[in-house]
């Protein structure tokens, strides 16, 4: 059993490990990307990018599969109970990195987050925190310009840059934190993804609203059976690097700055096109109203605010409070549920009011993603 495995009696302490965006030169062995005039490096050399701890975890015998979450410390109580579904349901014939990317996540909510794991020894598993340091004041200024975005947090974007910041890795799966899992997560791992970027679910939330349906279709170019939720990607690590999506991505970001309903989404949607593989719908079960719940389902992604620590009553809710039954923050997630009212439903209702509008304004832009493709001005992947 690997050195960084919390099994039996010996239990790992988590990995702290950064990943620094700085302005220093390039060299060989670091990715570069410009920002608004700012040079932004991205440490990537493989040889650096384990810790000595982690290494010795990589000689593992077990197949080694990385997944992804980012996360805060106001998102820390439901990652708790997204990681001790996915230990539950996990196989023990292999070994789990977890790899939790953040920005200021309090060391108590650390210490918390490290109990999960105790809960499950038999399972092969290495937990590793990674700060992000960079400066990403582009990003921010253009989250200010934003409007319509429910989604006003940095860590959204941190998706986008995990291939080139862990390039010991050539597929890797990246998963939300409002989600329980309910298969075992090797079986998405294994979905062989050929020469397409990414594997997603399409996002058959947006279909029943109007100003949604038309946006994805007339403001991102992008046919609705196409467009993926980015909750869940199964991620080709060393084609989205071959490709430079980071660099792409924050080229068209700060080219053209255009609004967004959903930001990470849609520029994966609008950058990956015709190269996403559509995965079976069980891996991102959405619960929604009045709509009967699934058999067959893998993952249970409680998205928007069909969550069941605000409201009763959501389909799969039994499932979130079975894990959060035990979940070191347990009394955390009961208190949010019971602080939850009146004026907090209405700020969420107004949010959703947000996108809406967004949605509507941007479809009757004539400058936006669908045209400046249709233009030439832009080249898919």
């Amino acid at each position: 059993m690997s050195e960084a495995t919390m099994s039996g009696k010996e239990t790992s302490n988590s990995i702290e490990r950064t990943r620094e965006f700085n302005n220093e030169n390039q060299d060989a062995g670091k990715a570069h990307a410009f920002c608004d005039s700012e040079d932004v490096m991205v440490t990537s050399n493989p040889k650096k990018s384990l810790s000595k701890k982690s290494r010795k975890n990589s000689g593992s015998k077990k197949p080694v599969i990385p997944v992804f979450f980012s996360i805060d410390s106001k998102y820390a109580p439901f990652f708790s109970v997204t990681l001790s579904s996915l230990l539950d349901n996990a196989s023990e014939e292999y070994a789990y990195r977890i790899i939790v990317l953040h920005q200021g996540l309090r060391t108590s909510d650390k210490k918390q987050l490290r109990k999960v794991p105790k809960i499950y020894p038999g399972k092969d598993v290495s937990f590793d925190f990674v700060p992000i340091r960079r400066n990403m004041s582009a990003i921010v200024r253009n989250m200010e310009r934003q409007s319509g975005s429910l989604y006003k947090t940095l860590t959204i974007y941190y998706r986008l840059f995990i291939p080139v910041m862990f390039p010991e890795f050539e597929k890797a799966i990246y998963l939300d934190s409002d989600m329980v899992i309910t298969d075992d997560i090797s079986k998405l791992y294994n979905v062989e993804l050929g020469s397409h970027l990414l594997g997603a679910v399409n996002d058959g939330s947006v279909y029943g609203v109007k100003p949604f349906a038309e946006y994805i279709q007339q403001a991102l170019g992008i046919e609705l059976t196409k467009y993926v939720n980015s909750g869940v990607l199964l991620m080709n690590m060393s084609g989205l690097r071959e490709v430079h999506f980071h660099d792409r991505f924050l080229e068209l970001m700060n080219r053209y700055g255009f609004d967004t309903v959903a930001p990470d989404q849609d520029y994966i949607n609008v950058l990956c096109k015709d190269r996403i593989l559509l995965l079976n719908g069980r891996w991102n079960t959405m619960p929604l109203r009045g709509v009967p719940e699934k058999d067959e389902i893998g993952i249970v992604h409680y998205n928007l605010n069909n969550k069941p620590w605000r409201f009763d009553n959501i389909p799969y809710g039994e499932l979130f409070w079975r894990y959060a039954e035990t979940s070191p923050y347990y009394r955390t997630i009961l208190r949010v549920r019971e602080q939850y009212n009146e004026p907090s439903r209405h700020a969420d209702e107004m949010k959703i009011k947000e996108l809406l509008e967004c949605a509507s304004r941007m479809v009757s832009e004539a400058f936006n993603f669908r045209t400046v493709y249709a233009l030439g001005l832009e080249m898919p992947l």
